[in-house]
């Protein structure tokens, strides 16, 4: 399992697009969603902050407050966690064991995290000007 499967499982959890989880939007349920996928990635996949900052375009440190941001959300917010705890059931729960790859295999991680992203924002944009 990837970062990019996580997004893309909450961002459907939270009726919102894909892209939105990389993007700079910062609509309340938008950063809601982000922190939680952030949270998920740390929970479920034992990744690091620079390895969920790579996947979400943000920095380390933004990748830090958001964790603390979507912890204090589910102890508040009882909706919220169920939410986030169901996701995490459904991506399976526990850390995975960490692996090392070599150059060839993380550009090919790399590019199959990016293009669901991708192809989403593609779609969106032609939906947007076939609208128009």
């Amino acid at each position: 399992m990837r970062i990019s499967h996580i997004q893309m499982e909450t961002a459907k959890a939270f009726d919102i697009t894909p892209y939105f989880m990389r993007g700079p939007n910062r609509r309340r349920g938008v950063c809601d969603a982000r922190n939680a996928a952030m949270w998920l990635s740390r929970e479920v996949l034992g990744a690091t902050l620079p390895e969920i900052a790579k996947a979400f375009l943000r920095d380390h440190s933004t990748v830090h407050s958001n964790l603390n941001r979507a912890e204090a959300m589910m102890e508040r917010q009882q909706v919220y966690r169920e939410k986030v705890m169901g996701l995490r059931r459904q991506l399976g729960g526990e850390k995975v064991a960490e692996t090392t790859v070599g150059t060839e295999a993380l550009i090919h991680e790399v590019l199959d995290d990016m293009l669901p992203v991708f192809l989403d924002c593609v779609a969106t944009e032609v939906e947007r000007r076939i609208k128009k």
